[in-house]
């Protein structure tokens, strides 16, 4: 009699379905966690730059201002009361907001070009300029008083703004800084 047994059917090498499946999750899980960790540190990237770009526009208003050959009444430059773009042409806020004011031209000896907040909505402030406002008066209707003030914007809350932040409708954060 001989001692064999019937063989085995080998069986097929390869994944079931549901083994696809869950590493394709898996997979898709991680590729979102990427992405959603590159938007985060896109976002602070131009929050970051909308801060070195404040800090270089505040400090060319200074140099401005105590220049006495630029300057012999010690004041900012553009024009008294009215609300003024930081660029040099055009309009900034859905055109409520002139830009071809003497602010750019002032600024010149100071910067070598006037920045652009980083954005990507036609129309948002931060897509078209920076903001500065000097007078007597309180443009923004903020009840924040007079004087002299920038506007900025950032993604994120503004822990570093000297003056009021707050988030406006459009979910970006204004910083309204009173420059001394």
């Amino acid at each position: 009699m001989s001692n064999s047994l019937p063989k085995k059917e080998e069986k097929n090498r390869g994944f079931s379905l549901v083994e696809l499946l869950v590493v394709v999750g898996i997979i898709a899980i991680l590729i979102s966690v990427v992405i959603v960790g590159s938007q985060t540190v896109r976002s602070r990237g131009r929050d970051a730059q909308v801060r070195s770009d404040v800090s270089t526009i505040i400090l060319a208003f200074e140099r401005f201002r105590n220049n006495s050959a630029d300057s012999p009444n010690y004041r900012y430059p553009g024009v008294y009361n009215q609300v003024q773009c930081l660029k040099a042409s055009g309009t900034c806020w859905g055109g409520a907001y002139n830009g071809n004011s003497t602010i750019s031209a002032n600024l010149a000896n100071y910067l070598s070009t006037i920045p652009t907040p980083p954005g990507t909505k036609s129309g948002e402030l931060r897509h078209d300029a920076y903001l500065f406002y000097s007078g007597s008066s309180d443009p923004f209707g903020l009840g924040i008083g007079n004087g002299s003030w920038l506007v900025w914007p950032q993604e994120k809350p503004i822990p570093d703004c000297k003056g009021l932040a707050r988030q406006e409708s459009d979910g970006i954060y204004y910083c309204y800084q009173l420059l001394r």
